[in-house]
């Protein structure tokens, strides 16, 4: 007797099938998969004696009839957890029955689970997200080591390597499910080695979820205990649906490193109302086992819808016991002042105009475009930049681009090659705006960054683009033009960010701006200044207003002693053994070029002014038994410190929370305010960074992605390198 074992290595566990057929000599199967798809066919040739089929089972082999080509499973399928959901039926050995909904399904002759675990999947998605969130849970994961070489087991083995290199690589590209599937794709796995796993579509799409489902435990494990701010806002893909995105961000306690994380991008089913986007967050929050008593801070555009949300969120969260600020994202609302740039005035001869249909001509004309960059002979050419209402700086970049090509302009123009190129004095025009505008493309391109502190610029920047736009407005070479465009910015600025005048600093924020946008500097951006060693000096803030600061500063202190008192001791000791000063080398920003440095100079000026640092002495706050006295103390000592220098030789800005790192044990209550304060950004581009991620993904043409796929692909595309990066501080 001749008998054929086969193992299939794929979705369901292992199975074991014997075959034999007494009326001819060879034994012929097809191998298929847990969803029916054809892997191989295996012949053997063997003179067979014996009439009888072999059955493996859980007692042995046992004879089973003949005649009858029959194809029974040994234990596996009946034990797989599909079973909790399914009946078999007797008169129908082919279906079984689903006791979710109620109706019969095809079950195949050789009894594979896969088809019962493809109708769970595609239309009962909760039972199925919820077993593999329990597998998650029971089954550890385990990293590969992409440096050892695994032993070869069989003809066609497992390669775990394989599978998630290849789902990072699609992630990352942006790639569609179908490209393991392109024949093209497949000759490229095989030339590299012939016994390389081919996947399917199906099998790739369940990698993806578990690969999701594993990724949002562990960052529900990295977010569990701390305090975050996050930002949310809506997007409307090229299928014309909406989308709301939430990103958590957060200062990590061991290491002072911070950190942001996307929490998903899910569809919305309703209207884009503020109550739906509020729950859409708050459904996210869950989902993470995230609350509002942690939430220092919500992040939003100042359109109105979010601005509803955004206060909405504050009061949900005083509804549950958290105190929650809404803070309005400062690039949008410096766009609302640099749009009145984007119009001519009549004093501005049609500058705007020309310099728009200058950019064109190029735009229009391959052949132009190439006749000036041929002229760039020094450096890298470049073509003119078209400026669009929405995008940020964008008004700035064209002008300035415009003065970089201005002599190459004039080359054409001499050449008979160019007929719109602008006068002499649309050229001076353009030299003032961008003058004019560059304190804001600064403020704009430093404040929207995610990987490095940016609330605590806010006061400060506000102070230098107000006296910027004072300055041209009072600058004797300015023109007719620029003095009135800067008169007309500098009444929309001081609408949205307040006079700026002494004693009104601090409390201008109280009360709604127009349209209810925010009014004046947010009580937690002045606050981060201050806790912000670099600004701590309080450039632009007088006297009235900074002691109304860290009157805040102190009442936020008082409550976080209230807390650790309440929390147990053991947890609060055992915090503290686990904080390890190990120094850390700083993420480096990326530098401005150095003509743009120059708007720090008052922060650098008063960094000189203070002088060396002062001794003090190192007051154990441990055995100041009044609260008030201990956070008294701990910001008289503060106040002594000297600053910190906000830019290095070489450029980059140094890291506020490297100073917070070495001097945490020195200030306990202060330090851990710092680590909430700083976390909050102070824009929401992280929300529009993920928008970015989803237009890439959510192509043209891929516009009919399920929701649910497209989420899984834009949430691990985003969240895999961040949760990457907070492992990579860990083992510093």
């Amino acid at each position: 007797m001749f008998l054929i074992r086969i193992q299939v290595l794929q979705m369901c566990p292992p199975e074991e099938v014997w075959y034999h057929d007494d009326d001819d000599d060879s034994v012929r199967e097809a191998v298929t998969d847990a969803n029916g798809m054809q892997l191989s066919c295996i012949t053997a040739d063997s003179p067979c004696d014996d009439a009888e089929i072999f059955i493996a089972d859980e007692e042995g082999i046992c004879p089973r009839g003949n005649k009858k080509r029959k194809a029974y499973t040994f234990k596996g399928s009946e034990s797989s957890w599909i079973w909790s959901h399914f009946n078999k039926l007797d008169n129908n050995k082919m279906f079984a029955f689903c006791r979710l909904c109620q109706k019969e399904v095809y079950y195949l002759k050789c009894y594979s689970t896969g088809m019962l675990i493809c109708h769970v999947k595609n239309h009962h998605k909760g039972v199925y997200s919820q077993h593999l969130k329990s597998v998650a849970d029971a089954v550890p994961r385990v990293e590969v080591d992409s440096k050892r070489q695994g032993c070869l087991e069989s003809s066609l083995i497992p390669c775990p390597k394989f599978e998630t290199c290849l789902v990072n690589w699609m992630i990352a590209t942006y790639q569609p499910l179908r490209c393991c599937e392109d024949p093209t794709f497949r000759e490229m796995c095989l030339s590299l080695n012939k016994k390389s796993p081919i996947l399917s579509r199906e099998k790739l799409r369940s990698l993806i979820t578990e690969e999701y489902v594993m990724t949002r435990k562990q960052i529900t494990s990295i977010l569990k205990g701390k305090h975050f701010a996050f930002t949310t806002d809506g997007w409307t893909s090229l299928a014309n649906v909406g989308y709301v995105t939430c990103t958590a961000h957060f200062i990590d306690a061991t290491t002072w490193k911070l950190h942001s994380i996307v929490l998903g991008l899910y569809e919305k089913d309703g209207t884009s109302k503020a109550d739906d986007i509020v729950n859409y967050c708050e459904s996210q929050l869950t989902s993470f086992d995230l609350s509002y008593p942690r939430a220092v801070a919500v992040v939003t555009d100042t359109e109105a819808t979010m601005i509803s949300a955004g206060r909405l969120l504050v009061s949900r969260s005083l509804e549950q016991g958290g105190k929650t600020k809404w803070l309005g994202c400062i690039d949008h609302l410096l766009q609302l002042v640099t749009k009145k740039a984007f119009s001519d005035l009549p004093q501005s001869e049609g500058t705007l105009r020309a310099c728009r249909n200058l950019v064109n001509f190029f735009n229009s004309s391959p052949q132009a475009t190439k006749k000036l960059l041929s002229k760039q002979v020094e450096g890298r050419a470049v073509k003119p930049i078209q400026d669009v209402p929405t995008r940020w700086w964008s008004t700035y970049s064209m002008v300035d681009r415009l003065l970089r090509l201005k002599l190459y302009l004039s080359l054409l123009e001499n050449e008979g090659e160019l007929q719109c190129n602008l006068t002499d004095s649309q050229w001076l025009i353009v030299a003032d705006l961008c003058t004019l505008l560059k304190p804001f493309m600064i403020t704009q391109k430093l404040l929207e960054g995610e990987a490095y502190v940016t609330i605590s610029l806010v006061p400060y920047m506000v102070y230098k683009t107000r006296k910027a736009l004072v300055e041209a407005i009072n600058r004797p070479t300015s023109s007719q033009y620029i003095r009135s465009i800067a008169m007309a910015m500098l009444v929309v600025f001081n609408t949205h960010f307040g006079q700026g005048l002494a004693g009104t600093i601090a409390t201008e924020n109280l009360q709604p701006g127009e349209r209810r946008r925010p009014k004046g500097i947010n009580m937690l951006a002045l606050m981060a200044s201050f806790l912000d060693p670099r600004m701590k000096g309080g450039v632009g803030i007088l006297e009235d207003d900074r002691n109304e600061i860290f009157s805040h500063i102190r009442q936020h202190m008082i409550d976080i002693a209230h807390e650790e008192i309440a929390q147990q001791p053991q947890v609060h000791q055992a915090q503290e053994q686990a904080q390890v000063e190990v120094q850390q080398v700083p993420r480096q920003i990326r530098p401005l070029p150095l003509d743009d440095l120059d708007i720090f100079d008052e922060l650098n000026n008063n960094y000189l002014e203070e002088g060396q640092v002062r001794d003090n002495n190192n007051n154990d706050l441990a055995n100041v038994v009044p609260i008030a006295n201990a956070v008294d103390a701990e910001l008289t000592l503060y106040k002594q410190e000297p600053s910190i220098r906000l830019n290095n030789d070489d450029g980059t800005y140094t890291c506020p929370l490297t100073w917070w790192k070495f001097n945490e044990r020195k200030y306990k209550l202060l330090s851990k305010l710092a680590a909430r304060v700083l976390c909050i950004p102070a824009t929401s581009a992280p929300s529009e960074r993920v928008f970015s991620t989803a237009g890439l993904t959510i192509a043209k043409d891929r516009a009919r992605l399920a929701s649910d796929t497209a989420n899984e692909l834009i949430f691990l595309h985003d969240a895999l390198p961040a949760i990457r990066r907070f492992h990579e501080t860990q083992r510093v």
